[in-house]
């Protein structure tokens, strides 16, 4: 062998070796994954068919949002890359349910595994309270037990209807929760408690006659 060629190989190797040094040095794409699945509490089963919205903040102004909608045993999964997010928030929807929403920091995910976040949603119901009498005595009720917190919750306060007769008031609830509430004849002492259990996605009567 001459030297010519030996060095030609020589050098031939060490252009190799150092193609394959920076192939395998070559920074990775790192993404971070999110999953998890929807429980039904009203009826303690997985929701399927839910929208699950998935969005980022931060200082970068490259900022993503996607919605994923559940499989059939309530499951979603979501794989975004590593930018320079703060942080992202999953709000989870459905028709007929009420939402939910919570945001998580960036630096506390996992780029190594999922980040499993589960969530749990409650139907909307609603129940009709019905007061009936006589159109002569004026009633003061109030709420005990019943979802309240929310736009088309009904007052917690004391209320009074004057001259009852037949008049309803729609109330929203969660599914298969109870509602209750006391009321009173104005000018007379005893106190009554009426309650139900309402029926998700349906309007349940709460019945209540006036003596």
């Amino acid at each position: 062998m001459t030297m010519r060629l030996f060095r030609k190989q020589i050098l031939f190797l060490a252009l190799t070796g150092f193609l394959v040094l920076f192939g395998g040095c070559k920074k990775k794409d790192l993404s971070y994954t999110v999953s998890g699945n929807v429980h039904d509490l009203s009826y303690n089963n997985m929701l399927s068919g839910a929208q699950v919205k998935i969005y980022s903040s931060g200082a970068g102004g490259d900022n993503f949002s996607t919605t994923v909608t559940t499989a059939s045993d309530g499951s979603y999964s979501y794989s975004f890359p590593r930018k320079n997010y703060t942080d992202i928030t999953i709000e989870v929807s459905k028709s007929g349910y009420f939402p939910k929403e919570q945001t998580f920091i960036i630096d506390d995910l996992n780029l190594n595994e999922d980040n499993k976040f589960n969530f749990e949603v409650e139907a909307k119901a609603w129940v009709k309270l019905h007061f009936v009498g006589d159109g002569t005595k004026d009633v003061k009720f109030g709420r005990i037990e019943g979802y309240n917190g929310c736009d088309e919750c009904c007052d917690g306060a004391e209320q009074v209807i004057s001259d009852v007769l037949d008049q309803e008031i729609l109330c929203l609830n969660k599914g298969n929760q109870n509602y209750k509430i006391y009321y009173q004849i104005i000018g007379f002492p005893t106190i009554y408690t009426a309650e139900v259990i309402t029926v998700p996605f349906e309007y349940t009567e709460l019945l209540i006659n006036i003596p």
